[in-house]
């Protein structure tokens, strides 16, 4: 290498202590040798030059990375002027600081993304734009430093979004703020602040909405609107089943609802005891004390239809079967009941007086003999079952109560 070496011309070398000069082959010699030096130590910066390149330190590292191209080039200027023991020096200088930039790479990425973060939490919107671009030069695809860099752009519009969802919430527009942090969280899921005010604006509305529809529940109440009153109660179920105040308006409600069914069928009893349908009474009575065993007009309703009920069937079986009264037993029985049954005041009640009347129409054709003329043919031996033997006549006048009789 030596040997092709072009011819140096240049100023006789000057030796620093003025000793005399060197023999002219030596001193091509010692230039040949600092040249190769200089040389390759060129190559191996210019090797990590293009490693560096590539790797955008001239965004993230711009000074130290001029540094390191002012040394070249000084180092360059040297070479042309045949210094090449500086110049070397100078190419090592630069190689040193190139390396150790690109030994910081690692670091410095991650003080940038670091930086990037705690802007972000002071709110700084450029600051962390320039902190995340930094990180991305230096690592474009780090997730991390994409997502960072995206929240900085998104700061300022974050941040206005969130005073806006406060004005909302002081304006006592629940719904609006509600709104505006969840298109915040669109931007930026993990900015705290609206998570946090989310949480209380969210909490303030169900508060709001549960004391809207308590408070329909009790207006409903008082305005008699069942219905309605049990379809907010159900709407406010769904989310706070088990809170006391629900608990108690349910309690109000079921009574309320009783009370209601109560008096609907105690109007339903007495239409059935003014048109004498006892047993329909007596069934409705019955209901009522199902609901509530001990109201009181149930209890003297429900004892009342049962008495009127039997009234009803024992005057009816002997409207139905009258010949039951020729025995004396039933006669007198029928009489009692008559006595009995003219106790209710039948005075308004139609059906009951008819049967009285019919009844004590029937015991009194019952106690009422009749004469009755028998004809035969003088022949025959005629037997009145219940009466005796009659014989033989043509005719015959007997006084008979009215009844079934057989003749044999």
């Amino acid at each position: 290498w030596v040997e092709q070496a072009k011819p140096v011309v240049s100023a006789p070398v000057k030796i620093a202590n003025k000793e005399a000069e060197l023999p002219d082959i030596d001193r091509q010699l010692r230039l040949a040798e600092a040249r190769v030096a200089a040389t390759a130590t060129l190559e191996n910066l210019l090797s990590l030059k293009v490693q560096a390149e590539s790797g955008n330190f001239d965004v993230w590292a711009r000074a130290p990375y001029d540094d390191v191209l002012s040394l070249e080039k000084r180092g360059d200027q040297l070479f042309v002027e045949q210094d090449y023991v500086q110049a070397e020096s100078a190419y090592n200088e630069a190689l040193t600081g190139l390396s150790a930039l690109l030994d910081s790479k690692t670091s410095m990425f991650h003080e940038f993304l670091d930086n990037g973060y705690q802007f972000l939490g002071e709110e700084k919107s450029i600051e962390a734009q320039q902190s995340f671009a930094m990180a991305l030069a230096i690592n474009p695809d780090s997730q991390d430093a994409q997502e960072g860099a995206l929240k900085a752009q998104n700061l300022d519009t974050v941040l206005a979004l969130y005073q806006e969802a406060l004005r909302h919430q002081q304006a006592g527009a629940l719904t609006a703020s509600v709104t505006t942090l969840e298109e915040l969280l669109q931007l930026d899921s993990s900015y705290i602040p609206a998570q946090s005010l989310l949480a209380g604006v969210r909490e303030q509305l169900e508060k709001k909405h549960f004391e809207q529809h308590m408070s329909s529940i009790y207006a409903h109440l008082e305005n008699g609107d069942l219905k309605g009153a049990r379809e907010s109660l159900m709407t406010i179920k769904q989310t706070r089943k088990s809170h006391p105040e629900v608990v108690q308006a349910e309690q109000m409600l079921v009574e309320k609802e009783e009370g209601a069914r109560i008096a609907e069928l105690r109007k339903q009893a007495e239409r059935f005891s003014s048109g004498e349908q006892w047993e329909k009474a007596l069934t409705t009575y019955r209901q009522i004390l199902s609901i509530s065993p001990h109201v009181l007009f149930a209890v003297n309703g429900r004892d009342q239809a049962n008495k009127r009920l039997e009234l009803d069937n024992a005057l009816q079986g002997y409207l139905r079967h009258p010949y039951r009264l020729q025995d004396e037993k039933h006669l007198q029985a029928a009489s009692n009941l008559l006595t009995y049954a003219r106790q209710f005041s039948p005075g308004n009640e139609a059906r009951l007086s008819r049967q009285i009347s019919q009844l004590d129409s029937l015991v009194i054709n019952a106690s009422t003999p009749v004469s009755v003329i028998i004809q035969s043919d003088n022949m025959t031996e005629v037997v009145m079952y219940h009466v005796g033997k009659l014989g033989s006549f043509e005719k015959k006048q007997i006084v008979l109560k009215p009844g079934r009789y057989t003749v044999v």
